[in-house]
C-alpha cells in the first residue's frame, strides 16, 4: 500500500515535469527580478521599482495588476 503511494506520487511528480509553465501552478518573483527582467519596458519597471515591496514575492498577473492600477491611478 504504502509503495503505490510512493509510486504515484512519483508519477503526479514526473507529470507536472512535463506540463507546460502555463498550466503549472504561479511561480512568485522577488520586485529585483522584475527590474532585472528584459520582459519588462523601462517605463513598466519604473512603475514596478515603485509599487512592488521589497522582501514580497509576485507572480507575473499580479506584477502586472499593479501596473495597470499605477496607470490608471488618478492624479491628487
Amino acid at each position: 500500500m504504502a509503495t503505490q503511494k510512493v509510486i504515484k506520487h512519483a508519477e503526479d511528480l514526473e507529470a507536472s515535469m512535463y506540463q507546460p509553465v502555463e498550466m503549472q501552478t504561479d511561480v512568485a518573483f522577488s520586485k529585483a527580478q522584475f527590474l532585472a527582467s528584459q520582459a519588462y519596458s523601462g517605463v513598466q519597471k519604473d512603475i514596478l521599482s515603485v509599487v512592488l515591496k521589497d522582501g514580497q514575492r509576485y507572480t507575473k498577473a499580479e506584477a502586472e495588476v499593479e501596473i495597470n492600477q499605477f496607470k490608471h491611478k488618478g492624479v491628487k
